[in-house]
């Protein structure tokens, strides 16, 4: 069975979402997208599907919920700073159905336990929260701490959790690992589970350069897509990297 490629394009600002939603399949919404990308706020979801629009445009929109950054050296970040918070299922379910009003389709969260692998309960509980709001759930890049990723997947797709972020490197520091390291270990993970039911999305840089290398594990894309001018800079929306892995993904 062909399955259809998503290209994903996380944005922290509308001005971003308008240039991105000409390329995008789905657009993943925060806020401060150099923290990885923490909980934005519905008003200001809303002005960024209000901007994606503008053109005509119709990306599908996925929300990051996702409370604190992790650490700025990836190489420390480990399960304990994905652990459920006191409040996060509370905040959770009031944050949801603004959420969908404001034009989401999808969640994105990330909760593992002691071992870093999905936490069961918690995830079952966010799954069920989203659905009262007409929403999915989706995982973040905290999928990468699991010891196993066929095992991460597997509870995953079992809990109702519709796809996952993963870099295809043990732990949260891509950069450790060789572009055919990180895509055998995506490999492992997208035979684990039906890719109808549940997808597994590379992330982590992925470029227009090496998106053909991922396409062996998974059609999928999450790119920024970002530039940075300088070394003293923020980085940028590079719309002729958006325009490549668009056309890898969506070859005419």
């Amino acid at each position: 069975m062909s399955i259809a490629p998503v290209f994903e394009i996380p944005v922290d600002d509308p001005l971003t979402a308008r240039a991105a939603a000409r390329y995008a399949d789905r657009l993943e919404v925060c806020r401060d997208l150099e923290a990885e990308g923490l909980t934005p706020d519905p008003d200001h979801l809303a002005r960024v599907v209000e901007n994606a629009r503008q053109d005509g445009e119709s990306p599908q929109i996925a929300v990051v919920f996702q409370e604190l950054p992790p650490p700025e050296d990836r190489r420390a970040v480990g399960p304990a700073d994905f652990a459920v918070g006191a409040g996060d299922l509370a905040r959770l379910a009031d944050l949801a159905p603004a959420f969908a009003e404001a034009g989401a389709g999808s969640i994105v969260l990330g909760f593992v336990d002691d071992d870093g692998l999905p936490d069961r309960e918690t995830i079952r509980s966010a799954v069920e929260i989203a659905r009262d709001s007409g929403l999915e759930i989706a995982f973040h890049r905290a999928f990468d701490l699991a010891p196993d990723p066929a095992d991460a997947a597997r509870i995953l797709a079992e809990l109702g959790v519709v796809r996952t972020l993963a870099a295809g490197a043990s732990g949260y520091d891509a950069s450790v690992a060789e572009v055919a390291t990180r895509v055998e270990r995506l490999a492992v993970a997208a035979a684990a589970v039906d890719p109808a039911r549940f997808a597994i999305v590379p992330c982590g840089g992925v470029r227009s350069t090496n998106a053909a290398d991922f396409a062996r594990a998974t059609p999928h894309v999450h790119a920024s897509c970002r530039r940075r001018p300088s070394a003293f800079e923020l980085g940028v929306f590079d719309h002729d990297e958006a325009a490549a892995l668009r056309r890898i993904l969506h070859p005419a």
